[in-house]
């Protein structure tokens, strides 16, 4: 019953309610998103103390939230690994900008 009053209070929390699972993979997928974008994997720390009351109530330990913002992060700056930084570049195929050459 406690579970239930505290997921009530909040609006996702009510919003999700039974669907907790769904919450764990949405939430990922927007830390994906959000990463891969404009690589938000230090500042996505900040949302922890907003989803620790969250899963908590929902019955899950400490470790899902954590498990959420780095894994999320994680996998959003998987694509970003294999681009070629310019100066990892062959100097024969570097662009030349004309200024100090």
């Amino acid at each position: 019953m406690k579970r239930v009053r505290w997921l009530k209070a909040s609006w996702l929390g009510h919003t999700m309610l039974g669907r907790e699972k769904w919450l764990i993979i949405i939430l990922t997928s927007v830390f994906s998103f959000f990463a891969a974008s404009y690589g938000m994997a230090e500042e996505a720390l900040v949302f922890y103390p907003i989803l620790v009351p969250l899963f908590l109530a929902a019955g899950y330990d400490l470790l899902i939230p954590l498990a959420i913002i780095f894994g999320g992060t994680s996998i959003g700056s998987l694509p970003l690994f294999p681009t070629p930084s310019p100066s990892s570049l062959p100097p024969m195929l570097r662009v030349s900008t004309g200024w100090m050459d």
